[in-house]
């Protein structure tokens, strides 16, 4: 007997279903939230249509914490401390990702952080070193992204590396770029000349202008457009720029 089954594009009928909530924090800046807002809704709705016609399905109740308020680390500590919560998604930046590291490290809530890129970060609280981790990063760290961001420029013949970085004292980010370009540079066979330091865009415009003066043959200084990498070409030089105003940005002659 051949049995041929097929489907009918009718949709599928509306059972009653237990429906088990996951309580979860969602630790962004605020001024994220209303974009993520429509991504979120699709994706709950998506996940509520792949559950049907099951006995029950589940859903996720979520609450929003601003990564960049003046009560983020008590909010933190609150959700740590309540059963009630299954996971904490972010955050944002990896500044903040140490606190809500430390908070969840007693209670083992398992924290999903897409965007945190820290080597140190990770080495600390992500690494295989821990025996039962629950903090998750879901992104290449920073040491990857330099070491791509040079092999990019060596592969285009470049042998001279610079660096224009906020202080790394205060910007995890700025950290992994001056811990390791130099290490890496070397590695590849490039000559590594100054690093400079910035804390706003003025100072920023000052450092690029000084290493515009620094080289033989005087060049425009270039403008740095507002995304999360690209790489400027002009003649003798590429600039590398990996976030706009608020990270480390190379150059490589």
């Amino acid at each position: 007997m051949l049995l041929i089954c097929a489907c009918n594009g009718k949709e599928p009928l509306e059972t009653e279903q237990k429906v088990i909530s996951y309580k979860v924090a969602v630790v962004l800046p605020a001024s994220e939230k209303e974009d993520l807002s429509k991504i979120v809704d699709w994706a709950q709705e998506t996940i509520k249509t792949a559950q049907q016609g099951q006995e029950s399905r589940i859903e996720l109740s979520l609450e929003w914490i601003d990564e960049e308020g003046p009560t983020m680390a008590q909010e933190v500590s609150r959700v740590t401390h309540d059963d009630s919560y299954a996971a904490i998604i972010g955050p944002r930046y990896s500044r903040s990702a140490r606190t809500i590291a430390r908070e969840s490290l007693s209670y083992r809530i398992p924290v999903l952080a897409p965007s945190v890129t820290s080597t140190e970060f990770q080495r600390i609280y992500a690494g295989s070193n821990m025996t039962e981790p629950n903090v998750f990063c879901l992104a290449e760290n920073d040491m990857a992204q330099c070491q791509a961001m040079l092999s990019k420029a060596r592969a285009n013949n470049y042998s001279r590396i610079s660096l224009i970085s906020r202080d790394g004292k205060k910007d995890d980010y700025a950290a992994s770029f001056q811990q390791f370009y130099a290490y890496l540079a070397r590695e590849m066979d490039m000559t590594v000349e100054e690093t400079y330091f910035y804390e706003n865009k003025a100072e920023l415009e000052s450092a690029v202008q000084r290493f515009v003066a620094a080289e033989e043959a005087p060049r425009r200084i270039p403008h740095f457009p507002a995304c999360s990498s690209s790489f400027l070409h002009r003649p003798g030089t590429c600039w590398t720029l990996t976030k706009p105003w608020g990270g480390a940005a190379s150059s490589a002659t």
